[in-house]
């Protein structure tokens, strides 16, 4: 490459480089930078005469970027990021106070974080949450690298370079719950008969129930598999199934450890019985996954291990 610096150059023609990059080809990259495909494509041919190299090989797949430009886009993403936390440190620096963005579903706020901005060293952060529906790996991996969220708990590990991915917890013991009113609240365990005729509950993550049900030795009930069940009611909200549960006479099947929050902490009026011989469930990981070069770094690190602290309180204070 042949390049030296200029007065005149234009670092805006490097934002379009990255978005064809990240886009894939110039049509996608024109609508998301709201520009007109040749005005992208001039722009591309403007940079490579400025840098002195090709940029992008045309593919049957799109443009394929060069490992120049990859280089390049490297360096220029590591700029932003430089600039972005200054922004934020700047912003925190003149409201007096510390910002956390945080990215998670509403059942994972409320287990595990409702707690932690009552904490003494945490009093000085603003706690902003984004109950965002379920995002594929590399949606997460850029929301984090672009700074939309400081903190991401989700149910996978992001896999990148320049992320943190911590284990904070396995959900691995499920229980059935209903209502202290309901006829099955002196049972200990739901029969399979009861399981099939009460409508469920069932909290949604992205269209999905976040507990995955599953039978054991291809078990069946009236010529269905274990795993079929009346769904009565869907939500992506964690207070709606509860109360679902427990004004509607339906059941949900949920971690045991979540549904002991609610009874203990939030007093819902629930009762946890034992899941049938018949059914069980795959286990959850959650995982907290934050960027490793970032400002705000060691506050992460102290937010996740706060985090994994009071869980463990909490499990030795019910078993």
């Amino acid at each position: 490459m042949n390049f030296s610096k200029h007065n005149d150059f234009d670092y805006n023609l490097i934002k379009v480089m990255n978005e064809v990059i990240t886009s894939g080809n110039l049509s996608r990259a024109a609508l998301n930078l709201n520009l007109s495909i040749s005005a992208v494509s001039l722009s591309i041919s403007k940079l490579q005469r400025q840098l002195g190299t090709e940029l992008f090989v045309r593919t049957s797949q799109g443009l394929k970027p060069t490992d120049d430009a990859l280089q390049i886009n490297q360096v220029f993403l590591h700029a932003l990021d430089l600039i972005n936390d200054g922004l934020l440190t700047l912003n925190d620096n003149v409201r007096g106070q510390s910002s956390l963005n945080v990215t998670c579903p509403d059942l994972f706020e409320h287990y595990y974080l409702q707690n932690l901005y009552q904490q003494a060293n945490f009093s000085d952060t603003e706690f902003k949450f984004n109950h965002h529906i379920k995002c594929s790996h590399d949606e997460y991996v850029d929301c984090l690298l672009q700074s939309f969220s400081d903190l991401i708990i989700s149910d996978f590990p992001l896999r990148n370079e320049k992320v943190t991915s911590t284990l904070i917890d396995s959900l691995d013991d499920f229980v059935v719950v209903v209502s202290q009113s309901s006829l099955l609240a002196n049972q200990k365990k739901v029969t399979l008969a009861h399981y099939h005729m009460i409508h469920h509950a069932v909290y949604t993550y992205n269209a999905e129930s976040l507990v995955n049900y599953s039978c054991k030795d291809n078990c069946s009930f009236g010529g269905r598999n274990t795993a079929m069940v009346k769904v009565g009611y869907h939500s992506s909200s964690i207070n709606g199934v509860i109360s679902a549960v427990e004004h509607r006479g339906m059941l949900a099947i949920l971690p045991r450890k979540i549904v002991g929050n609610y009874i203990n902490h939030h007093h819902s009026n629930i009762v946890m019985m034992e899941l049938p011989d018949e059914v069980c469930c795959k286990k959850i990981c959650i995982y907290a996954n934050y960027k490793k070069k970032k400002d705000k770094v060691r506050g992460m690190e102290s937010i996740v291990s706060s985090i994994c602290k009071s869980k463990c309180e909490e499990v030795c204070c019910h078993y």
